[in-house]
């Protein structure tokens, strides 16, 4: 199931996703395509824009970080939403070979884009969705 974060406030502000560290503000990106920026510890460590090919663009995950809040590691992973904007199931691992799987629940912000976070330390993110599998690897979030 795919949850839509929605605010009421006409400006964008940063909106605190629950569990922080992360967090994510809507943004206007070139010639008023959709934007979105991605915050870990209210530090900015990513920038999506809505590709102009959209929905027919092929990559769905486009970021992955980890990050520490109140002495807990807690990593997120963000993307783009498939054409369909459902069936996208998101799974945080701990390593390659007899990795334990954490399931996460994707949020729907603005219509267009996804994240999805869980607590604890993982080495990579592994999306699945109607065009397929993307795996992204889990790093340190990073100011931008």
């Amino acid at each position: 199931m795919l949850t839509t974060l929605v605010t009421a406030d006409p400006q964008p502000s940063l909106e605190q996703l629950p569990g922080r560290p992360w967090a994510v503000r809507r943004a206007a990106g070139p010639a008023g395509r959709p934007a979105l920026e991605i915050y870990a510890d209210d530090m900015l460590v990513d920038v999506l824009v809505l590709p102009g090919d959209w929905p027919s663009s092929q990559r769905i995950v486009r970021g992955a970080g980890m990050a520490t809040w109140a002495g807990r590691r807690c990593a997120a992973a963000w993307g783009i939403l498939p054409a369909a904007g459902r069936g996208l199931l998101v799974q945080f691992r701990t390593g390659r070979f007899r990795a334990a799987a954490c399931p996460a629940e994707p949020v729907a912000v603005g219509g267009v884009f996804w994240l999805a976070q869980a607590p604890g330390r993982f080495r990579h993110v592994l999306v699945t969705h109607g065009g397929g599998q993307e795996r992204h690897s889990i790093h340190p979030a990073r100011p931008c």
